[in-house]
């Protein structure tokens, strides 16, 4: 039954897909905030340790208050970090195609700029649709895995991304205080 997958280190194949299961979900439906959690997390504990390190000096206090501090700053470039990545990544991709289609340096790294910049400026949106769009693509595998046909995995899969996609704006208005979209109008 779960023949494309196989086992890991021992672990059941049912276990397996069930935590990729887990996985696909969350990235669709939550992934943009689990990665700013997660590079939010992972910079700030590199933060930490280099804020602590610094504080020693200082002792006990010191090395607490540089802890805290570089863990916050950490963070913080972290989460700078995401945007720019995206910009990078998509300003990398522009250059590349308009390249080959143009054939003008000149023109390619002008479009590599612009998408650069808009990257940074919608690094939200993009991390929405690409980690719904791996997530979905997380799910096709378990549900291959499943011996669910293609076609039915593909539209499942497909209507999951653009579910999670909605899903994540959705949630992501909430907490920028925006009206729902039916009551917009109402006073």
């Amino acid at each position: 039954m779960f023949s494309g997958l196989g086992a890991v280190g021992g672990f059941p194949d049912v276990l397996l897909v069930l935590i990729l299961l887990g996985v696909a979900l969350a990235l669709i439906f939550v992934g943009r905030s689990v990665i700013k959690v997660l590079a939010f997390a992972f910079v700030g504990l590199v933060g930490a340790s280099i804020g602590a390190g610094i504080g020693v000096s200082l002792g006990t206090p010191g090395i607490l208050l540089g802890a805290v501090l570089g863990f916050a700053v950490g963070g913080l470039l972290g989460l700078l970090a995401v945007a720019v990545g995206v910009g990078i990544a998509l300003g990398y991709v522009a250059y590349h195609v308009s390249l080959y289609l143009v054939g003008m340096d000149t023109l390619a790294l002008l479009a590599g700029a612009v998408f650069f910049v808009v990257g940074l400026a919608f690094s939200g949106k993009i991390l929405t649709v690409v980690s719904s769009v791996l997530g979905a693509l997380i799910l096709l595998d378990v549900m291959l895995a499943f011996n669910i046909g293609p076609e039915v995995g593909l539209i499942v899969s497909g209507v999951a991304a653009v579910a999670g996609v909605l899903f994540q704006n959705r949630s992501g208005a909430r907490y920028r205080g925006a009206a729902p979209v039916a009551a917009a109008g109402k006073k």
